[in-house]
């Protein structure tokens, strides 16, 4: 009896000897917080005159890569993109353009006062990454 007592304590103490011993892994997580995806830049072109207390809704937009694409283009044909002001507001909404990635941009915008006469005005912006940026673009 006494040997077999003698074993259970052994066998006890190299079980417990053995369960501590044994690097137990741990794993951490990493949580980002924030914007991880580049193309997560939008961008609001509002359209005004020189005071910028009168908003165009209705006004063209047309957004170009670079700025010599800008006034190489008097037809307006070569741009990136193209976007119309928000008639409903026209000072905050604007003309969106969603998903761009991050770059300078050049914008020339145009308010059509029919029989041919527009208002026209340029403007450009290098907007931050994961944000809706607001540019204000003066037509005269």
């Amino acid at each position: 009896m006494r040997y077999f007592l003698g074993f259970i304590m052994i066998s006890a103490l190299i079980f417990i000897a053995n369960s501590c011993s044994d690097t137990v892994p741990t794993y951490t997580t990493d949580t980002f917080q924030g914007c991880n995806d580049v193309n997560q830049t939008h961008m609001k072109v509002v359209v005004c005159d020189a005071t910028q207390t009168n908003y165009f809704g209705g006004a063209d937009v047309f957004m170009y890569l670079s700025e010599s694409a800008r006034t190489n283009d008097p037809q307006r044909t070569l741009y990136s993109q193209h976007a119309v002001t928000d008639n409903t507001d026209p000072a905050n909404v604007g003309a969106v353009f969603y998903k761009t990635p991050y770059q300078k941009y050049y914008f020339f915008a145009r308010r059509d006062l029919g029989a041919g006469n527009f208002l026209t005005g340029v403007g450009e912006a290098f907007p931050k990454m994961c944000t809706t940026y607001k540019v204000v673009v003066v037509v005269q």
